[in-house]
């Protein structure tokens, strides 16, 4: 009997098997089998340039490769989602499912790893990649315009990070752990990295304990900036609370060298400019002067209610409204003015009008006098004199009225018992302190 040959089956069989030698017939497929359950379509079919594997209409599994238990290690089948046809690769299985499956249609496209296989996992990662060449590790091009091109949802989270970055290499090359490009310059609207945080946690912590010389945080390359900011902070909560929008702090007192905020401009505009509607300003919390005479420190201002007093003994009450000097003090030197009367007192000695600061003790009297000057509108029955001083002597808080006049070439202070109980009087002056 004749051995039939590939093309000459009875016809009232199906055709299960077909081998194309010449690539004609039967779309071109070099071998194909048809599944026996369903006569439209093939099993498995070897094309010139693929492998096509298609389920039969009653089993879930087009291919599958499986242990002598019966157990499947590798299948290929596919099922479907509503209207769409969905192709599923799975590797292995466990209790809860499959190890690795790959889905992909029209509308969604997502990979499950779900394993326990030690060749597969590394210190608990669920993904690991091992890459040895010279080329990048992961690769991610889409042509997306609204989706996220990576997106990581980590709802669960209560330790470690939702995207952790490391490496460890000793090279002293330079190099960035994560690199944010935007090459098109017509993209106005982009916005390299943005950080949304709706706890009231940090949102952005830097923490560097080994760098020693270079920026902790360093922000360049804004050549072409001719508009906004390099660094723009913003708060528009309404809320009155204590809050800084920039904290700057160094912890360590013997980091003498440190500067807090140093900027360096080169234009002619001012380098620090204060605005807005709460009046703004600078402000000195601590009474800490500087020993660098180029150095602006310990603002302060407001109002010295003053005393009078004899040098001896003996005190003066002053009217409630003529009693407030007010008082500036930029660094070391303090700007005084205001008007003092006196309603009832007496007293011996010179007479002292107290002032807010205690004036520098490490130069002599002649350096120490105060700049300005002092009026009597009355005294009482002492006749003023041709002129009158107020001075301040080394580490003292008080003025005294030095007193000139053509008589007497030798300078005198007034006394305390020069006055009587109602005298009033002005005075503006600066010292330093």
């Amino acid at each position: 009997m004749a051995a039939l040959g590939a093309q000459t089956v009875a016809a009232s069989y199906e055709q299960l098997l077909h081998v194309d030698t010449d690539g004609g017939g039967n779309g071109n497929n070099l071998l194909s089998i048809k599944d026996g359950d369903n006569g439209t379509t093939f099993g498995l079919k070897l094309a010139t340039n693929k492998v096509e594997v298609i389920p039969g209409s009653n089993d879930a599994n087009a291919f599958e490769v499986s242990q002598a238990d019966g157990t499947a290690v590798f299948t290929v089948n596919s099922s479907t989602v509503g209207a769409t046809l969905i192709g599923t690769l799975t590797v292995g299985a466990d209790d809860a499912g499959h190890d690795v499956i790959f889905y992909g249609d029209t509308a969604n496209s997502n990979m499950t790893w779900d394993t326990s296989a030690d060749d597969l996992i590394l210190n608990d990662a669920t993904l690991f990649i091992d890459q040895d060449l010279n080329l990048e590790s992961i690769k991610i091009d889409s042509e997306s315009t609204t989706y996220n091109v990576l997106d990581i949802r980590a709802d669960a989270l209560t330790t470690g990070s939702a995207l952790y970055v490391a490496s460890d290499s000793n090279s002293g090359s330079s190099r960035a752990l994560v690199y944010i490009v935007n090459d098109n310059v017509s993209a106005v609207n982009t916005i390299p990295l943005k950080i949304q945080q709706d706890s009231t946690n940090v949102a952005i912590a830097l923490d560097d304990p080994k760098c020693t010389s270079d920026n902790i945080m360093q922000v360049t390359n804004a050549d072409a900036l001719t508009g906004g900011g390099i660094l723009y902070l913003e708060s528009d909560a309404v809320d009155n609370s204590t809050r800084n929008l920039v904290t700057i702090v160094n912890d360590n007192a013997s980091a003498d060298n440190t500067v807090g905020l140093y900027i360096k401009q080169d234009g002619a505009d001012a380098s620090i400019e204060l605005a807005g509607a709460g009046g703004g300003g600078i402000k000195f919390t601590a009474d800490i002067a500087s020993s660098d005479s180029d150095t602006l420190d310990d603002y302060e201002e407001g109002i010295h209610t003053t005393a009078i007093t004899g040098g001896t003994s003996g005190s003066f009450t002053l009217e409630s409204d003529n009693q407030s000097l007010a008082y500036t003090k930029i660094g070391r030197m303090v700007t005084v003015q205001g008007k003092f009367q006196t309603s009832t007192g007496s007293g011996s000695g010179q007479l002292k009008i107290s002032m807010p600061f205690t004036a520098n003790n490490s130069l002599d009297d002649n350096a120490d006098m105060s700049v300005g000057a002092i009026t009597m509108n009355r005294t009482g029955s002492t006749s003023p004199s041709t002129q009158m001083t107020a001075i301040i002597f080394a580490n003292n808080a008080f003025v005294n009225i030095q007193l000139h006049n053509e008589s007497n070439a030798n300078e005198t202070y007034l006394q305390a018992d020069d006055v009587d109980g109602t005298f009033e009087g002005q005075i503006g002056i600066s010292y330093i302190v």
